[in-house]
């Protein structure tokens, strides 16, 4: 398949503290490794994986924080790593054009999946572990079934690159993709025919838009980010019959946004829930983490900000939440996958509200 492993003696490279920002004291000797693209975190909580601008998958052992293995094939950057919600397959996405899909078990490669005719920058399982999609520099959405070599359909979906793309968590037929357009697109999928159908254009963000995460606790609360340094929230359930027709007949949409979260200094690069859906975290070129708690109300979509701190020593590229809530790991180009202990006071405070 093209692909190979290799392990070894590795640890985790850094352990941080949300309570107390205190650095590791080894951090120097992390100085000269490859910058670190993404990361995803395997559902049962046992696994992590991270790629690197060596071009290889890292997967770490989240009981011993020792690596397990090293999986090698892609030939240029690792874009993003996505693990299925059954913990069986690991997917990857890379600049080389393909996508690879690895036993999560082994390591062993299964997959190499053509199809995009330039970098593909994100994919995203859906629920049923069976289906997912990817999405890239080509404009172009890519839906797939992990048992087929060719996809099940292919579609133009913005007029730039497609920066990102998220299911709605319980839903597989609710997508939602940015770009380097500005614009938010919603999209209803049927699996079984395929189809791929556009619902709804969403403008409001200036540039490229890089990340978008939909809420576990309210499949209508959307969050974006991008390049103009501002995390927009969006409610879904605003989006009548008359206003998505609307906002697919005008040049730049429908402006649905709820709220706006400022603070971060250059680009937001990633957005992440947590698993229980009541805090998120953004990610950004200034080095910051910026962690939100959201609003408790169905009817209004808003956030505030509960903590903000500089994570690493350069850009920080993405973020995910532990399944208990009670870790955010992060990574970054300075070399270094980081984690976070959540205070239990931003729990608390949270119960509270």
């Amino acid at each position: 398949m093209g692909g190979g492993v290799s392990t070894g003696p590795k640890h985790f490279p850094l352990y941080l503290s949300l309570s107390t920002n205190k650095m590791d004291e080894d951090r120097a000797s992390y100085e000269k490794l490859f910058p670190v693209w993404c990361i995803a975190l395997c559902p049962n909580g046992k696994q992590l994986a991270s790629a690197s601008s060596d071009n290889k998958i890292h997967l770490w052992c989240l009981m011993t924080y020792q690596l397990l293995i090293s999986l090698t094939g892609h030939g240029d950057t690792i874009w993003s790593v996505q693990y299925s919600p059954d913990c069986q397959v690991l997917a990857s996405a890379s600049s080389d054009g393909t996508i690879r899909l690895w036993e999560v078990d082994t390591g062993f490669p299964i997959s190499i999946l053509r199809a995009h005719a330039n970098w593909v920058w994100t994919l995203q399982f859906a629920p049923n572990s069976q289906n997912f999609a990817s999405a890239g520099a080509d404009t172009r959405i890519f839906l797939w079934d992990v048992d087929q070599n060719v996809p099940l359909l292919g579609k133009s979906a913005h007029s730039k690159s497609v920066q990102a793309l998220a299911f709605a968590p319980t839903d597989g037929r609710k997508m939602v993709t940015v770009g380097a357009d500005s614009m938010v697109n919603v999209w209803h999928i049927n699996w079984e025919i395929p189809t791929c159908d556009i619902r709804a254009r969403l403008e409001g963000h200036l540039g490229v838009v890089n990340s978008v995460a939909i809420s576990p606790l309210n499949d209508t609360f959307v969050v974006t980010v991008g390049e103009d340094c501002v995390a927009r929230l969006w409610n879904l359930k605003d989006l009548t019959k008359e206003t998505a027709r609307d906002s697919l007949d005008r040049p730049r949409g429908y402006n649905l946004e709820h709220h706006q979260l400022t603070g971060h200094k250059e680009a937001i690069y990633k957005v992440a829930f947590s698993q229980c859906g009541r805090i998120f975290a953004t990610v950004a070129r200034d080095s910051t983490v910026r962690v939100w708690s959201v609003a408790p109300s169905r009817a209004a979509f808003k956030a505030s900000l509960l903590h903000a701190f500089r994570a690493h020593e350069a850009w920080v590229r993405d973020c995910v939440f532990s399944k208990d809530n009670m870790i955010l790991y992060t990574c970054s180009t300075d070399g270094l996958v980081s984690m976070w202990k959540v205070p239990k006071k931003f729990h608390i405070r949270l119960e509270e509200d």
